[in-house]
């Protein structure tokens, strides 16, 4: 059995971290509604591969936009933390003990209702299908949740800024430029994943491919933010020893 501490150290480690965002966007590439079904659509319906770029780098541009939403504040209220760690809110943000077992309660919130309705948000079904970039800054958040699955990542990379130290020489500060850096990491794999499955669909499958095979990721979503929260508890727990 491993040692939670030792759990703790490996899952804190920033390697591995950027390898979560990398693999979330890849998953999220593969995701028929994240931007391939609908470019490769595109391009089939007016017989041309003009639409499949543009289309793809619509929905990229507003998944960034929808995690850089979350993530921005976040930085925000870190930074701020930071150059006032006495204040009763860095007692609670500073903390990630804390930070991450409210973030576990969100994860399991989430993840166990997408399991309990997988339907996607009737809101989506109202924006009309010209209006890509709002489609993909929604989608983001009412169908996979990337933004708020982001938020543990992104608070283990930006921990080692949030020493009092970093406050007084001003390298906390980096925090914010680490709230856009997160989101593109993840979206350049997206999009390059979905560019060539939509791609692919439009020149060698066709339309026949579509209606006779489909494969449902959002179980897989769904479970992955249920085994976050976990992790999360777990690490919250650990760190809380750690802490004290």
């Amino acid at each position: 059995m491993l040692d939670g501490k030792f759990l703790f150290l490996v899952l804190m480690d920033p390697m591995l971290n950027w390898s979560m965002i990398v693999a979330m966007g890849l998953y999220q590439g593969v995701n028929p509604p994240m931007g391939w079904l609908l470019a490769s659509g595109r391009c089939l319906q007016q017989r041309s591969g003009r639409p499949l770029l543009g289309t793809i780098a619509a929905l990229a541009w507003g998944h960034y936009l929808a995690m850089v939403a979350v993530l921005v504040p976040a930085a925000l209220l870190l930074l701020w933390s930071t150059l006032h760690p006495h204040s009763l809110v860095a007692s609670f943000v500073l903390r990630l003990d804390r930070a991450f077992v409210a973030l576990a309660v969100v994860y399991a919130a989430f993840g166990a209702y997408k399991i309990i309705r997988p339907r996607h948000p009737i809101m989506l079904a109202r924006i009309h299908p010209d209006r890509k970039i709002w489609w993909s800054f929604v989608m983001a958040f009412l169908h996979c949740g990337s933004p708020v699955m982001m938020l543990a990542p992104f608070f283990v990379l930006a921990a080692p800024y949030t020493t009092p130290m970093c406050g007084i020489n001003g390298t906390a500060y980096a925090m914010l430029a680490l709230a856009l850096v997160v989101p593109a990491v993840m979206v350049v794999p997206l999009a390059s994943v979905a560019l060539g499955i939509a791609w692919f669909v439009w020149r060698r499958l066709g339309l026949r491919a579509l209606t006779r095979v489909w494969l449902n990721f959002d179980l897989g979503w769904a479970v992955s933010y249920l085994v976050m929260a976990w992790m999360a508890v777990g690490m919250g727990r650990v760190g809380m020893g750690i802490g004290h």
